[in-house]
Formats: structure tokens, sequence, C-alpha cells
């Protein structure tokens, strides 16, 4: 894994004011409510956000009822970009969904160096485990695009798991969820090129149902290249080889011309000609 300097992160700031998880810009959640045939109405949720909340391994096959008894101590958080939500160390007093967003999971070692774990997105949840180890969180989170996050208080929801066994189980299919996830990175950084690595990425940052998208990079180029697995360098010749698939960089500022095409690229479906070569 790429291992840089604590110094390359001195641009993430913490705010002036701290809320529940160093969050700013707080609405906190009113208590749920179910609407015609069971339906989980949530204020601060919309429709797209409970359909997310249903799909993942945490929620999956319980009822109604007992989703609403989960999430009655929940907030959401409108949280910008670079806000630390905790710190390697801290007490795992709650975990998060990512609504919308990209956070970032990065870890201090003993001599100072930083590196990047793991890059969080839309529909991920993260440090739930971190409840039932140690007590403290592993990793410190920060967010790298504005996001939208649910936080779930670790305490009542903890209560609920020990009267619940099929909440326990669903707690067991997430954290198998994040293992299968990590040994897909490990397997993605040696069977992929990192051509395919950046293209994977630059891809996530996209919105959906658009021909074309304009952004910045949501962190430096040296903490993305860490993260895919690269030197700095590599990162720049694979950002020159996806020119070809209408990527453009300048600064920080990407512009993707054929977002299907970049899409047909990672999924390795494009005809010859059009892939960005290795």
């Amino acid at each position: 894994m790429r291992v840089f300097s604590a110094a390359a992160l001195t641009a993430v700031k913490r705010p002036a004011e701290r809320d529940q998880g160093g969050l700013i810009m707080a609405r906190p959640l009113c208590q749920p409510t179910l609407g015609e045939q069971g339906r989980l109405i949530l204020r601060g949720l919309g429709e797209t956000d409970t359909t997310l909340l249903a799909r993942l391994p945490m929620f999956s096959g319980l009822r109604t009822t007992q989703v609403t008894q989960l999430l009655a101590n929940t907030e959401v958080h409108k949280t910008p970009r670079r806000t630390v939500l905790f710190h390697q160390g801290e007490p795992a007093t709650r975990f998060y969904v990512i609504l919308e967003g990209c956070v970032m999971l990065h870890r201090v070692n003993a001599h100072g160096h930083d590196s990047v774990i793991s890059l969080m997105n839309r529909g991920d949840s993260f440090a739930e485990a971190a409840m039932f180890d140690c007590a403290d969180f592993p990793v410190t989170a920060t967010v790298i695009a504005d996001a939208r996050l649910l936080m779930v208080p670790a305490r009542p929801f903890v209560r609920q798991l020990r009267e619940d066994p099929r909440l326990a189980l669903n707690i067991l299919a997430s954290m198998s969820r994040h293992l299968r996830r990590l040994v897909e990175q490990i397997e993605q950084r040696t069977a992929t090129s990192s051509t395919e690595r950046l293209a994977g990425f630059l891809l996530r940052l996209c919105p959906d149902d658009a021909p074309s998208t304009t952004f910045e990079l949501p962190l430096d180029k040296q903490l993305i290249a860490g993260a895919l697995g690269m030197q700095p360098e590599t990162f720049s010749r694979s950002l020159s080889r996806l020119r070809r698939l209408g990527v453009s960089c300048s600064g920080i500022r990407v512009t993707i011309a054929d977002i299907d095409a970049l899409g047909q690229f990672c999924a390795g479906s494009l005809p010859p000609g059009r892939q960005a070569s290795r």
C-alpha cells in the first residue's frame, strides 16, 4: 500500500466547533413514522435514501417497525468536504451510512505516516465493526466530497442488537461485506492496470444518468494515488491515457465528455481502438 507523509494531510481541516463526530451543519432527524402500507417515513430522508437503506445488509429482512426503532435515534448531517468525522483512537460511539458524497478512511502508523485504507461511497456504511472491538476507531474518517450522512449512535443500536438475533446476523453480514470489499481491493491492485483503477475511481465520482460531467477532485492527487495503490507519477501517466476516452484534467478540475465510454472501459467492453492504453 502506498504510504505518504502525514504532512500531505495538513490541508484537511477540522471545524471550529465540533458537534457529535466532528460534524458541522448538523440537521437532527426527528422520530421516524409509518406511512401508508407500512412504508417508512423519515424526516430528512427522501425515497431514494430509504431505498438505499433497505439495501444495506444490516437492515435486510427486517420488518418496517424494526427499522423504525433502529433509526429512532439517528441524525442526518450535511457535511462539507474536508470535515473530519472522527480520529483514529477516539471512542467508537457511532457509525455512519453515506447517503451522498465520499469519505476517506486513513490510518497513521507509529512513524507518523498516513496510509489510505479505503474510499467509501454512496450506499456504504462504515465504523459499525468498531463498536464491538476495542471501543476505539481504528482509522480516521475524512469527508472528501460534500456529503449527507446518516449518523447512528452506538449505544441504543447495540442495546437493540442484544434483543434481536436477526439484527445480530445482519451485522455479521455487513462485516462480511466489508471483508469481501477489502479482498476485492487487493485483487484489483494485482489484477488490473493503474489506468483501469483510476478510471473506476473517476467513474464513481460521476453523477447518475448524465452523459458528461465536470467536477473537482475530492482530494490531492498524491492521496488519490495512494488510495489506488500507485505512485504519483503513475497517476499522471494513467490520467493522460484516459484522454482518448474524453477525460481531461486541469489542476484539480476534471471533465469527462463521455461517461458511458468511461463506464464501458471499466467494464472491459469498449471496442478495440477506444480503450486507453495500459
